[in-house]
């Protein structure tokens, strides 16, 4: 027989496709809630926009800032009735210390954060950097003492703290003689003997690459009267001395020295010299002296990259076009080195292709590479 439109058979067909889709619909949006709409409620918005009452399970999450799909989605083990922020990533439940979502190893009783931010224990301070999401003990930190080093010196973040034994640099204590240590700009220390300098350097595994700051002695003291001269150039005595990213450590001696001026964090006058980068640069004239961009400054006489003169570049037409490439009227130059058959007037930089042209030829760090 044939089914008529209103026929059971075909009523009972669209009513079960009817509660197929709506059931479909429901796991969608359920899933779509479990997996997309993970956050419930803040725990305490005021005292940190991290911790999360899950929006279906019966537990606590730690998501930096509420953005658990870019930075992160921690499940904590932590008894969800008891569990408070403590600061932005830091919380406690009954039991247990957690420190970005993970239960951490310390002492629950004693545990607090300072008015710095600093994490302790009635036995230890603890550190919060690196990548690992275990806090760290500072070794030889007294919990009691410890604290910020601020001098006021400090234009950027502050690195430094302090106990009543020993002066600290991320989170690493420093091995000087404590009464007398003295800090005289942001790289650059001294104590009795030593002159220190903040150093950089990179540390890499098959997975991580980790740039490290300490501060190492580089330098007997030397003997005369001390003065910070900006953020990373010092003077002791006749000598000037230089602590920056780009020249870890230099000392440049003087038979006198009557006066200093800046330029910028990486040049100085010293009276009628030059130092760029913790390096005498030898022949510059000051009154027409300028730095153009980053690695490039000029004379009247020179153009110069890296504190190099660059061979055969006309100072009155030099232009910078990247931070690598410049010209003049004449010729083009990659760093302290002619561009070989480049012409000077057309050529041009792209900084989507790396790649510089003068609209016929091609070059990639300054090598042709192709032409049209």
């Amino acid at each position: 027989m044939k089914e008529t439109s209103n026929s059971p058979t075909k009523n009972m067909k669209t009513i079960v496709l009817i509660s197929v889709l709506f059931a479909v619909g429901v796991g969608i949006i359920v899933l779509a809630k479990y997996y997309v709409f993970r956050l419930g409620k803040a725990v305490n918005a005021e005292i940190s926009n991290s911790y999360f009452y899950h929006s279906m399970k019966n537990i606590i999450v730690y998501a930096p800032d509420g953005n658990w799909f870019e930075l992160d989605y921690v499940e904590l083990e932590a008894d969800r009735d008891s569990f408070v922020p403590l600061d932005r990533d830091f919380g406690k439940d009954n039991k247990s210390i957690f420190w970005k979502g993970k239960k951490q190893d310390v002492e629950y009783g004693t545990f607090f954060i300072d008015a710095d931010g600093i994490p302790k224990d009635g036995n230890h301070v603890y550190s919060t950097l690196g990548w690992q999401k275990q806090l760290s003990v500072i070794e030889g930190a007294n919990p009691k003492m410890y604290q910020r080093f601020d001098t006021g010196i400090d234009n950027w973040n502050r690195y430094w703290a302090r106990d009543d034994a020993h002066y600290f640099y991320l989170d690493k204590k420093i091995d000087a003689d404590y009464q007398s240590f003295r800090r005289i700009n942001q790289t650059i220390a001294i104590d009795t003997n030593s002159i220190f300098a903040v150093i950089h350097k990179q540390l890499e595994d098959s997975i991580h690459v980790e740039e490290i700051r300490e501060v190492v002695k580089k330098s007997v003291m030397l003997k005369g009267t001390i003065q910070s001269i900006n953020e990373n150039y010092a003077q002791i005595g006749n000598s000037i001395v230089l602590s920056n990213w780009k020249n870890e450590f230099a000392i440049i001696p003087f038979e006198a020295i009557r006066s200093t001026k800046v330029i910028d964090e990486r040049n100085i006058f010293v009276d009628d010299q030059l130092i760029s980068d913790g390096k005498l640069i030898q022949g510059v004239d000051i009154a027409s002296f300028v730095v153009l961009q980053r690695d490039f400054f000029k004379d009247k006489n020179n153009a110069y990259y890296d504190a190099e003169i660059i061979t055969g570049a006309n100072a009155t037409s030099f232009v910078i076009l990247s931070d690598d490439y410049s010209k003049d009227s004449k010729h083009v130059f990659y760093k302290t080195k002619l561009v070989e058959n480049a012409s000077a007037q057309s050529f041009k930089y792209d900084y989507t292709t790396d790649l510089g042209t003068d609209g016929v030829k091609k070059f990639k760090a300054g090598k042709l590479i192709t032409t049209n």
